[in-house]
Parts: structure tokens; C-alpha cells; sequence
């Protein structure tokens, strides 16, 4: 039996890779090539890849002490925005940017980075369960807010909203009962003030949602979706104005 040690086995390896997560991606740099990878929205993956002078390669002064290091961390501060934002855009569809041309509008990564911008007021349209933090989020950075029904989901939420809307007099904020935008009532609207109604002593209305029942149904609904914990009935400015 040989003594010989197997050095192969031994061996150390240091290697001079790093990387950085993506949205739905990854990026990776050596010391020559750098690779960015994500899955775009059809399910492909795409691959793309650039020259890096990194290591032995890199540029003099970010081989002196010090230096290296605030070069460094710059750089990498630096890199890791921008292909994280072209990662971001990957996952735009062709329809999203035929939209961005036509209409010019601007795109960003998430709600923080859209309050930093110079945009006057903000549609609040999310989850139900979101609306009230993320109304006063926008106001507090100085932004007009339209909010989507329902406005609040608790006493908690009302107080929270109320103290926010009085400490920004400056500021709009509406609760969007979208159904008063709806064609069908702006014809009502229009009929009225022509005097083609005559004069309106009381009036009422109520709408039916044309579904299959299959599909509303409690065994069709996502268990994780914010609309499977919700009370059936919690929409009170409906509620208030159907009675």
C-alpha cells in the first residue's frame, strides 16, 4: 500500500468569483468575463455576458491599499444597481413597453423608488390590506393619493388615515368608488342634468356580477390570496349608499 498522499485532494482553491442575487436572476464576476442570468417571463433563460478587468487586470488604482478598497466597494455598489435594474426590465413584457413608448411613462422598481420621483399624486390599487399604509407612505412624501375601495379595513386603519390626511392640509386624498366612473352611470349622470329624468325625488340601484359560481367558489379560490381571508361583507361606503 503506497504512503504517497494524494495531493490532488489536498489542494486549496481560492476563488476569485463573486456574485450578487437578481430579480429572478443572478450576476456573477471574475477576473476577465462577467454573466448576468435571469428567467424571463415565457419561462427562458437569458444569458448575457460582458469583459470585466478585474484582479490582476484591474485598473492601478485599484491595486493601492485603501484605495482598492473604497474603489472597490463603490464599484461593486455601482455594478450591482445597474444590472440589478436591467434584470428589472427583463421581466417587462412587450406589451409593458409598447405601453412605456406610446404613453411615455416612467417605470420603477418598487413603491420607495417611486416616491423619491417627481410625480405629483399616486393610485393606491393594491391588495385591500395595503391600502392605508401605503396611502399614508405616499402623503408623508408629499404625494396627492387616490385610493381604490375599500378605504379602510379597521377603527385602527380610520384613525391612522384620518391623522394623516389632517396632517397634510397641502395635500388630496380620495377614496376611488370606481363604480361612479363606470360609462353606464356618466350616461345616467348626463340624462339627468339634460332634465330627461325630470326632476329626482329618490333613487336607488344595485348591479349583479356576472360570475360562475364555479369560479367564486371557496374550493376556486388561492388559500394564500388576501381575498380567502377576507369578511364577504366589509365595503361599508357601498354598503351605506345600496340602502
Amino acid at each position: 500500500m503506497s504512503n504517497k498522499k494524494n495531493s490532488g485532494c489536498c489542494e486549496k482553491f481560492k476563488s476569485k468569483i463573486g456574485g450578487q442575487a437578481l430579480i429572478e436572476g443572478i450576476m456573477m464576476l471574475g477576473p476577465t468575463t462577467g454573466a448576468m442570468a435571469c428567467r424571463l417571463p415565457d419561462g427562458s433563460i437569458d444569458l448575457e455576458t460582458w469583459e470585466e478587468r478585474n484582479g490582476k487586470n484591474a485598473p492601478w488604482y485599484r491595486k493601492i491599499p485603501i484605495a482598492r478598497g473604497c474603489a472597490n466597494f463603490v464599484t461593486s455598489l455601482v455594478k450591482g444597481y445597474k444590472y440589478m435594474m436591467k434584470s428589472a426590465e427583463k421581466q417587462i413584457t412587450d406589451e409593458i413597453k409598447r405601453c412605456r413608448k406610446r404613453y411615455s411613462v416612467a417605470l420603477f422598481s418598487n413603491f420607495d423608488e417611486m416616491l423619491k420621483s417627481d410625480v405629483d399624486a399616486i393610485l393606491i390599487a393594491t391588495d385591500a390590506d395595503k391600502h392605508v399604509p401605503l396611502v399614508v407612505k405616499a402623503m408623508d412624501a408629499g404625494k396627492h393619493v387616490i385610493s381604490e375601495i375599500p378605504a379602510i379595513n379597521s377603527l385602527e386603519e380610520a384613525s391612522a388615515l384620518k391623522e394623516c390626511v389632517k396632517r397634510h392640509p397641502e395635500l388630496k386624498y380620495m377614496m376611488a368608488e370606481n363604480c361612479l366612473y363606470w360609462a353606464f352611470i356618466e350616461t345616467w349622470k348626463e340624462m339627468y342634468r339634460t332634465g330627461m329624468l325630470g326632476q329626482a325625488i329618490y333613487a336607488e340601484g344595485a348591479y349583479i356580477h356576472s360570475y360562475d359560481w364555479r369560479d367564486i367558489s371557496p374550493d376556486s379560490i388561492d388559500k394564500e390570496h388576501w381575498r380567502y381571508k377576507y369578511p364577504s361583507i366589509k365595503n361599508p361606503q357601498q354598503k351605506l349608499t345600496n340602502q
